[in-house]
């Protein structure tokens, strides 16, 4: 049984790292995307032990994960399923307020805040997204992102079993994430850690399903490890470079004078 947990515990990045927009040809030498290729290249040194743990992901995954997210979507009406994924994206919140508040984005962090507030008590603990109704739209972080404002280097490319792509400082960023986690401690301190187990479970099951069109791609491109490394790269790169705020759009002080 330890086992099992264990092993839920770590499938919830395998169906993440599937979760990416496809294809990615190999580019020729002398276009932009060509250098931006190259770079990851450079910064994959254990591609040979990449690609071999990446076939095991593969087996695993067609093995366990692709059938119980089979049976999810056959048994659950969409409706369902929306509804589960809200609360699971709910219990994320605190620790997306935490990032925020750290990366100097206080606005961010008190609308995160009431976000939670909202979905957890009106929302019926998180399975209905209220809160976007009431303007209070969703936003996204992490502690990899905290730490790559913050100057840390992402370190080489790696693709660990079971867990996929990933790099030495966003493995960091989760294992913070776990021991932080709200939900986690007082799961913890109430002994009743089976439910950590069973939320991961169906994190990991719930996103498998949500993904199975892109992984239909993936699994189709004959480049698939580039095309998984580079778009890994990708993301990394965008949740480090975008802008801090949205450009307020509206009317200025000034236009009622």
């Amino acid at each position: 049984m330890t086992l099992i947990k264990v092993f839920l515990c770590c499938g919830s990045f395998l169906s993440c790292a599937f979760a990416q927009e496809s294809s990615f040809p190999q580019p020729q030498s002398t276009t932009p995307d060509a250098i931006e290729y190259e770079a990851n290249l450079k910064n994959d040194p254990f591609e040979p032990i990449n690609r071999c743990v990446l076939k095991f992901n593969r087996v695993v995954d067609g093995m366990v994960l692709k059938p119980l997210s089979t049976v999810y979507r056959t048994l659950l009406p969409s409706t369902a399923r929306v509804g589960i994924s809200n609360s699971l994206n709910n219990l994320k919140t605190p620790v997306i307020a935490l990032n925020m508040g750290l990366q100097g984005k206080g606005r961010n962090a008190t609308r995160a805040l009431g976000r939670f507030l909202v979905n957890s008590t009106l929302g019926i603990g998180g399975l209905f997204d209220i809160a976007s109704k009431m303007g209070l739209r969703g936003e996204t972080t992490d502690f990899d992102q905290t730490m790559a404002k913050g100057g840390v280097p992402c370190g080489p490319y790696l693709v660990l079993p079971v867990l996929g792509p990933s790099t030495p400082r966003a493995l960091a960023g989760h294992i913070m994430e776990v021991i932080i986690d709200p939900f986690n401690r007082v799961m913890i301190h109430e002994h009743r850690r089976n439910y950590i187990y069973d939320r991961v479970g169906i994190q990991v099951i719930a996103t498998r399903e949500q993904s199975q069109n892109l992984i239909d791609v993936l699994e189709s491109d004959s480049y698939m490890y580039e095309t998984m490394r580079n778009l890994y790269m990708q993301k990394l790169k965008v949740n480090v470079d975008k802008p801090e705020t949205t450009p307020y759009q509206g009317p200025k002080p000034s236009d009622s004078w």
